[in-house]
């Protein structure tokens, strides 16, 4: 019994007995850590390609029309002519009407200066307004006694006349400068014109 007892107590230093309530515990190495993938090299990101937008579309702005004639060589325009401008009918024989009226103060006062009777007296129309109550007859010896009978050379001249036209009627008014031997002066002088067929005859004459 000793030696058997002793026997055992020397196993069981060996191997210490495991307690019966304590269950073995399996012991697991740690599983080693495994080392990060290496990122694997890929090729660079392709930029995103922009989408494209849809082509808008748009209607051309129209532009403002216009009436546009073409013509071609030896076609007529069919665009109708322009009238030309021209002065007012009346304003043109008005004008026309006082430069005629200018010639015959003209006629009037060269045939005067002339010592031209026949041609002096032919200016005067057949109703001229005799003056101081005279007859046409008496009127037509007392001019040609002061115009044949003046010895001497004698100028009738005139100033711009200002000449209003009316109808077959025109009014001159200017400034006549007289000069014979003995006598020289000026007076304003206003003859009333009627027209005669294509002339311009004196109807009436005053001074002052």
């Amino acid at each position: 019994m000793t030696k058997s007892t002793s026997s055992k107590e020397a196993q069981a230093e060996a191997n210490p007995a495991k307690s019966q309530d304590e269950k073995p515990v399996a012991v697991t190495a740690p599983a080693p850590e495994k080392a990060p993938a290496a990122a694997k090299a890929s090729a660079p990101a392709k930029a995103p390609t922009p989408a494209k937008a849809a082509p808008v579309k748009t209607s051309p702005a129209k532009a403002p029309t216009a009436n546009v004639v073409t013509t071609t060589a030896g076609a007529a325009s069919t665009a109708p002519a322009k009238p030309a401008e021209s002065k007012p009918v009346a304003s043109a024989n008005s004008n026309q009407a006082s430069d005629e009226v200018t010639k015959a103060i003209n006629n009037w006062a060269n045939a005067w200066s002339r010592k031209d009777v026949k041609g002096y007296i032919a200016q005067y129309a057949a109703d001229f307004n005799v003056p101081r109550g005279m007859s046409r007859k008496e009127w037509e010896a007392e001019r040609a006694q002061r115009i044949a009978g003046k010895s001497g050379k004698i100028s009738v001249t005139f100033d711009e006349p200002q000449i209003s036209v009316n109808g077959d009627k025109a009014t001159a008014k200017f400034r006549q400068h007289y000069k014979a031997r003995g006598l020289s002066n000026s007076t304003s002088k206003t003859l009333v014109f009627v027209r005669s067929g294509n002339r311009w005859l004196i109807q009436e004459e005053n001074s002052r």
